[in-house]
């Protein structure tokens, strides 16, 4: 890595994430424009368990990384099961907002069906993504561990934006009784969040819910872990002293440069993983690529036919998994189709990208 590079990644963790300008947290606030192991990637909580967790910076991105997501679409190369797809926010790039606002207007007018079609097909979630260290867990092999960690952005559910709203982005109000402005991103002394996950019950439907959580009254660095060469593994936590007036002071530079690696890490990266993507553009990954080739290879088919079909029709529509077709398709037009199926590497097929699993209550209600 050139000197360059070294000094570009400095700054990104020594300067604060935030300024003057509000820090988009809630979905309201963001102006709208896989199977791999989901634990490598993601933080889970699991439920009955309380952790400690502390923000970390995201570098070469926002601090908050936002997605609009999709989860009800038919999924026309596997009927009667549905696919998920982030959007990018702008009706002129999301067919499925197109659709909605075309379907809307109908909706405006009295039609049922349309009403319904939006009911049940285009629904979404919006969700925020950060990067965080796991500092305490009833599991101690996660402890020390660097994850990405989604959260709901908006609706009854969105616990945590609203707790990080509290610190990033605190009301005229709120500074009058006493809350402070503060980058909770900041790896040498900042606030971490106690996580408490507990199940809770929606309309019949098992979720997490997280509304015990709170700020915890102490505050935290960083964790930077270093393995000798007999295999031991050393810690060292960050304090305020290493932050020399903007630089790392001589005796942290070891263990700082080891974190910035790990978050560094491409299994923790939030653009890959989580944030809207252009097809083909350059920062892509093959796999990557090959997803979302096959993503808008679904929208295409599938977008015309909820505009267009009734809800019978939508509901018996799709190429049976045993291969045979619906909808009247030719065999090798259902060849061609699993041949782009077949596409998706293993490591992306039941990823956040694909898969149902989900963070929140919220996410969980939204799955058929």
């Amino acid at each position: 890595m050139s000197e360059n590079s070294v000094d570009a990644l400095k700054n990104a963790f020594l300067q604060s994430s935030v300024g003057e300008e509000p820090i988009a947290v809630k979905a309201e606030d963001v102006q709208q424009n896989t199977g791999i192991d989901f634990s490598k990637h993601y933080f889970e909580p699991k439920v009955g368990n309380s952790y400690l967790i502390k923000f970390v910076p995201n570098p070469g991105g926002t601090p908050i990384t936002h997605a609009s997501i999709y989860k009800n679409l038919p999924d026309p190369q596997r009927k009667g099961k549905t696919f998920h797809y982030v959007s990018s926010g702008n009706a002129k790039t999301c067919p499925a907002l197109a659709l909605f606002f075309d379907l809307n207007t109908l909706k405006k007018e009295g039609d049922v069906i349309a009403e319904k079609k939006i009911e049940k097909y285009l629904g979404k979630t919006n969700q925020g993504c950060v990067h965080i260290q796991i500092l305490q867990s009833p599991i101690a092999e996660e402890i020390g561990n660097i994850r990405m960690f989604s959260f709901a952005t908006f609706g009854p559910n969105a616990t945590v934006a609203n707790l990080i709203n509290t610190k990033l982005n605190p009301t005229v109000e709120q500074i009058k009784q006493g809350f402070e402005k503060e980058d909770i991103f900041d790896i040498f002394d900042s606030s971490v969040l106690s996580l408490v996950c507990e199940e809770a019950t929606y309309e019949g439907v098992k979720g997490r819910d997280f509304t015990k959580s709170s700020w915890a009254p102490k505050k935290r660095g960083a964790i930077a872990k270093i393995t000798d060469g007999d295999g031991n593994v050393k810690t060292r936590e960050f304090k305020s002293e290493d932050n020399v007036g903007g630089t790392i002071s001589k005796e942290a530079e070891e263990w700082f440069m080891e974190f910035v690696g790990q978050v560094l890490n491409p299994d923790y990266d939030i653009r890959n993983y989580f944030a809207y993507k252009e097809l083909d553009d350059t920062k892509n990954t093959k796999e990557t690529n090959d997803y979302l080739k096959n993503v808008k290879e679904k929208l295409d088919e599938i977008i015309p036919i909820i505009r267009d079909k009734s809800l019978t029709e939508i509901a018996a529509y799709g190429k049976n998994t045993s291969g045979a077709s619906s909808t009247g398709s030719t065999e090798k037009s259902d060849k061609a189709k699993n041949v782009m199926a077949d596409s998706i590497p293993d490591e992306l097929a039941g990823s956040v990208m694909t898969s149902e699993s989900t963070s929140e209550v919220d996410d969980i209600l939204n799955k058929k």
